[in-house]
């Protein structure tokens, strides 16, 4: 059972504490901490349907090679969502992909895509240090 209690004080101008004076304010800090529970609550319920397949759509081919080239962005600093769903479930990523699937595709492609890059980045310098051996020779 969670208690969740507070004591607000205000002072008059005669500098008597009057309890009830920020009584609508603490009422409206409840009314966002239930807010947030719920919203908790619910996202834990988003992050179970989509992890389980309920979806609408999916992405297609050109999407996925975009996001494997580009990398995804997801929220910076603290997230709520990220830290009651686990990083793999947060929002920002469920709002990319319509499923969990298209998000395990993504990751492959976007780890292919970069073993991809860094092979071409190395063939790319032995060539240019082989054009360099074959002019000094």
């Amino acid at each position: 059972m969670l208690v969740l209690t507070s004591v607000l004080l205000a002072v008059d101008r005669n500098g008597n504490e009057d309890p009830y004076a920020k009584k609508d304010e603490f009422k409206q800090s409840f009314k966002n901490i239930f807010q947030i529970m719920i919203d908790i609550k619910e996202d834990k319920h988003l992050a179970a349907q989509w992890i389980n397949g309920v979806a609408k759509a999916s992405l297609d081919s050109e999407t996925m090679a975009d996001l494997a080239q580009s990398g995804i962005q997801t929220c910076e600093g603290y997230c709520g969502s990220r830290e009651y769903t686990g990083e793999d479930r947060c929002r920002c990523v469920r709002e990319i992909f319509p499923s969990y699937a298209d998000y395990k595709l993504y990751l492959e492609a976007r780890n292919r895509f970069k073993k991809l890059y860094s092979m071409a980045l190395l063939g790319q310098r032995v060539s240019q240090e082989t054009k360099g051996r074959e002019n000094n020779d």
